[in-house]
């Protein structure tokens, strides 16, 4: 199914609760599997066992004013992510709040031609994290708190298609960044553009 717009009236009218949510159920608060076109926005959701919103290839994905969070503050047992978008192309996350997750609030992987703006990751471990894509903008942070065993990670990478993937987070917030990640001969990484917060 293409073409789909989930919309609420507003995080704090629109409350979707996962606490409740069974074993089995594969943990996602919601995963997206349609191939094109799709907007969540205008609502919050609470307490999912795993990942808050799994986005899984898209062409066309858009997160606005969506707020993402698990009670009692970061704790290892919350799920990983709170917007996680993979596999995906044409992404714009505008306007959101992800807190308390176990990884990163905000993470986009494997994906290509994103935007990611005027969001606010606070209390996860890593707040935003864009690795392995192509084409990214991340600016304007309005907030970005980062859980006090990771302080000051805020990792955005790009990799280009014969480079291999970049390590997760080590156990103290770095990675590994020996010659044998990327080939001989290459140039560095290329970070993507970072604007400062005014």
């Amino acid at each position: 199914m293409s073409d789909v717009t989930i919309r609420g009236q507003g995080e704090d009218k629109t409350i979707l609760a996962f606490n409740q949510q069974g074993q089995g159920t594969g943990g996602e608060g919601i995963l997206v599997t349609s191939k094109k076109n799709v907007t969540i926005e205008a609502w919050r959701l609470r307490m999912p066992r795993g990942d808050a919103i799994k986005v899984n290839g898209c062409d066309g994905i858009t997160f606005r004013k969506v707020r993402t969070s698990w009670t009692g503050g970061a704790k290892e047992t919350n799920g990983g992510y709170g917007l996680y978008p993979v596999l995906s192309k044409n992404v714009l996350i505008e306007d959101c709040i992800a807190r308390d997750a176990s990884d990163a609030g905000i993470y986009v992987g494997q994906s290509e031609n994103i935007i990611v703006r005027r969001n606010r990751a606070e209390n996860n471990v890593a707040g935003i994290e864009i690795e392995n894509s192509i084409n990214a903008d991340v600016y304007d942070k309005r907030r970005h708190e980062q859980h006090r065993r990771h302080p000051g990670v805020l990792a955005a990478r790009l990799a280009e298609k014969d480079r291999p993937s970049l390590p997760r987070l080590q156990e103290h917030g770095r990675r590994e960044q020996s010659s044998q990640l990327r080939p001989q001969g290459h140039p560095p990484w290329p970070a993507c553009r970072l604007v400062p917060e005014s």
